[in-house]
């Protein structure tokens, strides 16, 4: 029964650490800062505790009285780590739950609810949705649908909310967004997108 539950407690970690690392590229293509803040909070806090443990264990079996004051500040500063790994976790689920959101993708919303109480159950749900997530934007990526954007976006003037576009035209939010970015980047349009909102220039 314990290595059983041991044998889960490290799958859970496994799972989770994965999540964490692969969630932190999605920073890059979305522009939200809550899928490298969220991870990296996660990850640091996750370090430092493992670090601490054998330190807290050491203490306990050989201190003396007289590090009563040292153990107590060890134990503080892991509930202070747990906490700001919360925070973290917290950031990532809201950030890969609006994300399925946005883009009509529900596995990954369901897959960022369960995060924080099943890590295991989560992990197939947001790696299936990230790979729906990754289709669509394949779809999305055709030669005509750029053609036409560049020529649209070439006359725009004010800026245009990537979101509510995209959903008028039956794209996924994050598609359009990751097209715009390509223009921009090769030249051929003039702007600047900032979270979800195209900027001419």
């Amino acid at each position: 029964m314990v290595m059983s539950l041991i044998g889960i407690s490290i799958a859970d970690g496994i799972i989770m650490l994965m999540i964490l690392f692969n969630t932190i590229e999605l920073r890059r293509y979305t522009d939200d800062s809550r899928f490298h803040t969220g991870p990296l909070l996660c990850v640091i806090s996750t370090v430092v505790i493992i670090i601490m443990v054998p330190v807290f264990l050491v203490w306990l079996i050989y201190g003396s009285k007289a590090h009563l004051l040292g153990l107590f500040l060890l134990m503080s500063m892991t509930g202070i780590l747990g906490v700001v790994g919360l925070i973290g976790l917290i950031l990532l689920v809201i950030a890969l739950y609006e994300l399925g959101q946005d883009n009509d993708i529900s596995m990954l919303s369901i897959g960022a609810i369960l995060l924080i109480i099943l890590p295991i159950i989560a992990g197939f749900f947001i790696g299936f949705g990230l790979r729906e997530l990754g289709d669509r934007l394949r779809i999305c990526m055709d030669y005509t649908s750029i053609k036409e954007l560049k020529e649209e976006f070439s006359s725009v003037r004010s800026p245009v909310d990537i979101k509510f576009l995209a959903k008028s035209r039956g794209l996924a939010p994050l598609a359009l967004r990751m097209i715009l970015t390509n223009l921009i980047t090769n030249r051929e349009i003039s702007g600047y997108i900032k979270k979800y909102t195209y900027y001419p220039l």
